[in-house]
């Protein structure tokens, strides 16, 4: 009878794709009484690079915070320095330039790049990128036809870019050689992008390059903002909450990620012993904390987690892993989809 009762409890069960798109209800963010609202949309499009809607919003959530100060509230902000700053800077961006042409080599690259210049300065994409249609919408991605494969090695040529931005650390020798020997100048992103300092650090890196230094400066601005708004409007309280990432199995963050980042930023702790190994079903129940977060891709096949309380209770939510992991200007957006998460749950 023992040995039923552990099969019952532990048995495989059935795994089905899942939807990880976005809430379409409205974010618990969104809808905070005298504050403005926190519409991920519009985040999207300001992070695109409408440097003018960066300006708006940076402005706007600087009225919210001096509103929850007339309320007694801490709050985060940038300094009155930086407010002024990312004024001045939106008031005198210039009209992109499109004498220089650049190839980007990574997504990180083609990420940061597609948000500070038009699009016909940039030869091709990373292959891969088009596929993330939530992050980088069709419309804008066709309008670079080429993808930077071997196979277009001779038109990427034929393309003249000025620059190409690499990475300092797996790009292949021969390919940084056979750009050297056509005279394109290397710039190479020597750091793996781990935090929110780093993204910003190669924000900077590529608008200097990129001769975008002002529009790095405000966007980079613009991300520290956002994470103040973001954290002004909810704060997790003592969360018991776990979060897993999944592909063919259940991992906890590594404490060298975004993603572990992120959540200690909303005060969530991990055991972070079990970081480095997949963890089985019997761990989950053992865990079985009041709120689970699964990142992962778009068509995963989730095995059942009925055993869990949090499942039961209807607190399990499903975050976008391409947005969770991306180390570019989109982190805002991966916060932003970690919170709304957190602020629907305790609702």
């Amino acid at each position: 009878m023992l040995a039923i009762w552990w099969w019952l409890a532990f048995a495989p069960q059935p795994s089905k794709p899942i939807d990880v798109s976005p809430q379409v209800t409205p974010s618990p963010l969104a809808n905070i009484p005298l504050l403005s609202p926190l519409d991920r949309e519009l985040l999207h499009r300001a992070l695109a690079g409408d440097f003018q809607l960066m300006a708006r919003l940076i402005m706007d959530w600087e009225v919210d915070a001096q509103l929850l100060i007339d309320q007694g509230k801490s709050v985060k902000r940038l300094s009155r320095e930086e407010l002024l700053r990312s004024q001045s800077l939106s008031r005198q961006l210039k009209q992109a330039d499109t004498s220089q042409r650049f190839l980007p080599q990574t997504y990180v690259a083609a990420s940061i790049l597609l948000a500070l210049v038009g699009p016909q300065q940039i030869v091709a994409l990373p292959k891969g990128l088009r596929l993330q249609k939530q992050l980088y919408p069709p419309e804008l991605t066709n309008a670079i036809p080429l993808d930077t494969d071997r196979y277009n090695a001779e038109k990427l040529y034929l393309a003249q870019p000025d620059i190409a931005f690499v990475s300092g650390r797996y790009s292949h020798p021969s390919t940084l050689q056979a750009l050297k020997n056509q005279g394109i100048k290397i710039a190479a992103i020597e750091s793996l992008v781990g935090s929110l300092q780093d993204i910003k650090k190669t924000i900077a890196f590529i608008g200097e390059n990129a001769g975008r230094s002002e529009h790095a400066e405000l966007l980079n601005l613009f991300i520290d903002a956002a994470f103040a708004a973001i954290d002004n409007r909810y704060q997790a309280k003592n969360p018991d909450v776990l979060y897993l990432s999944y592909f063919e199995q259940f991992y906890l963050p590594s404490p060298d990620t975004i993603a572990c980042e992120l959540l200690t930023r909303q005060g969530v702790s991990l055991p972070m012993k079990l970081s480095y190994a997949p963890l089985e079903r019997e761990i989950l129940q053992i865990l079985d904390p009041k709120i689970v977060l699964i990142s992962t891709s778009e068509n995963a096949a989730i095995p059942s987690l009925h055993h869990l309380k949090a499942v039961q209770e209807g607190r399990l939510y499903f975050l976008d892993d391409d947005v969770q992991q991306t180390p570019t200007q989109y982190v805002v957006l991966a916060y932003f989809d970690l919170v709304d998460a957190l602020a629907r749950a305790q609702l």
